[in-house]
């Protein structure tokens, strides 16, 4: 396929992989979900999160050989946040989201680093979104941060960073502190709704088996005789 060709002409042009940007992706038609084409979701899905999984998975071998094996997805806020009118867009960003931590986290005890960067750019694929040719947004802008992603000094893994206008920041997803309920009523739920969904004390888990365990060692179990808490 593409990937191992990809891979093959880099080996032959280089000797060797140290680190691979998958950055090629398409933004799709424009549409609401009552709108939304079966055909363009998926072609959308394929150009940006199956032809990523590929080259990954081609180049990996390669870059286990790598003193400093880098991966670096080029994903979007969309796949963070959703960004209206584009659900094959948003979904698949999200989609490689999913897969580079995951990832990270499968080769954490390797030399390997995996990251995602979120570029905020003037391109042709952005046209539509008003930012056409602002100085500002100069795809230079948000290089810094793809070139250190890709290099040996990078240090970090599995972390997701945003970048436009030479400004940066990471983002990641957190879950608060919650609260246990005393049955299984929904009114209950209706009624408490607004510390459920407070954020004070939120965390960031790594991977979500720990996400899970943190849950589940304070799921109440009074009325099994257990102990547990809020």
């Amino acid at each position: 396929g593409a990937a191992q060709v990809l891979v093959k002409a880099a080996l032959e042009a280089f000797g060797r992989i140290d680190a691979i940007v998958c950055n090629a992706g398409i933004i799709g038609p424009a549409a609401k979900l009552p709108d939304l084409d079966m055909a363009a979701l998926g072609e959308v899905l394929n150009a940006n999160f199956l032809a990523q999984v590929a080259l990954a998975q081609a180049a990996l071998p390669h870059l286990l050989q790598s003193p400093a094996g880098r991966m670096v997805f080029v994903s979007s806020s969309a796949g963070l946040h959703g960004v209206r009118g584009r659900i094959p867009y948003a979904a698949s960003k999200g989609a490689l989201n999913a897969m580079a931590l995951t990832l990270a986290d499968e080769l954490k005890r390797t030399p390997i680093k995996v990251n995602v960067l979120c570029p905020y750019a003037s391109t042709p694929m952005t046209s539509q979104d008003g930012v056409a040719g602002d100085p500002r947004l100069d795809p230079a802008y948000a290089a810094g941060m793809a070139t250190y992603l890709a290099s040996e000094a990078c240090s970090v893994n599995g972390q997701i960073f945003l970048a436009g206008g030479r400004r940066y920041r990471r983002a990641r997803m957190v879950e608060g502190r919650g609260a246990s309920a005393p049955d299984d009523s929904s009114t209950w739920v209706a009624e408490h709704l607004d510390r459920i969904a407070a954020m004070d004390g939120a965390r960031e888990f790594t991977g979500a088996e720990s996400a899970f365990a943190d849950l589940y060692a304070t799921i109440d179990t009074s009325h099994t005789g257990g102990r547990g808490c809020d």
